[in-house]
């Protein structure tokens, strides 16, 4: 510690609180839900420093893939969050770039993966620190020099997770993650230009997307009888509402007297 001190006369030592960083990393997870309801915050072995957020069928909310990045990492940054973001059709090579990219936004074209991989560090496949050391002593320094080498070998030297996390990032097997929350059968967003500042506002936006997931409910001949409302704040808070109900409903003014009432009761935390 005195050697950085004397390197880094501006250098910030703050007590280690890994609970306190988990919490944090999951209300910053929860905030991500705004983008798309599938959020995982990374766990140790992921680093426990950012999340996996799945934008299937939401990019289009946000004017697209490219426009849901730039919104992203520009919320982050008001929030004193430099961040680096990655989209890819996996898991593991959305890690890979978002850590190793040159780019601190990193897009891979769908099918990409082995081409986008090939130049990152051994590192980027979250392996551990003997494996990295190992390969890198046989001079397999880079994701690429292991595309084309035979199995069986690498199996026998390091062990089946080498070539699971090489699959796992390229889209041959795939990779189970933990979300926050189960991504909900039925669901509807609306994204605002502007803060809304008035509880009609908040209310009329619930309605509205009630009246959005109307036709889908009375195709499948179901009503609502849990439903969550949440709302995201600028501050980068979220209130979840949660409302049960005794009977199925599919009717939009239901919930908009559910939605005020409920809203009535808690102004204070607005």
């Amino acid at each position: 510690m005195a050697d950085a001190h004397a390197k880094a006369r501006r250098l910030q030592i703050r007590p280690l609180d890994p609970a306190a960083d988990r919490a944090a990393l999951e209300r910053l997870a929860l905030w991500a839900t705004r983008y798309a309801p599938s959020v995982a915050a990374w766990d140790e072995e992921n680093g426990a420093d950012g999340f996996f957020l799945d934008i299937a069928g939401a990019a289009h909310l946000f004017g697209g893939e490219e426009e849901l990045l730039r919104d992203c990492r520009r919320r982050l940054a008001r929030f004193g969050l430099p961040a680096r973001l990655a989209l890819a059709d996996t898991p593991g090579a959305g890690w890979a770039l978002a850590r190793y990219g040159r780019s601190p936004v990193s897009l891979v074209p769908s099918g990409g993966e082995a081409e986008a991989l090939a130049a990152l560090p051994i590192d980027a496949l979250r392996l551990g620190r003997e494996t990295c050391l190992a390969l890198k002593r046989l001079g397999l320094e880079r994701i690429g020099d292991l595309l084309d080498k035979p199995r069986p070998p690498l199996t026998k030297r390091f062990g089946a997770r080498l070539l699971q996390r090489l699959d796992q990032a390229l889209g041959r097997c795939p990779e189970p993650l933990a979300w926050l929350a189960p991504p909900p059968v039925y669901s509807a967003t609306k994204v605002f230009d502007e803060p809304v500042m008035t509880q009609e506002a908040i209310v009329a936006a619930a309605t509205a997307l009630m009246e959005e997931l109307a036709p889908a409910l009375e195709r499948d001949h179901v009503g609502l009888r849990r439903f969550r409302l949440d709302l995201y704040r600028v501050d980068g808070k979220v209130v979840n509402l949660d409302f049960g109900l005794a009977r199925p409903t599919r009717s939009a003014d239901h919930i908009r007297r559910l939605v005020a009432l409920r809203l009535e009761q808690l102004k204070e935390s607005f």
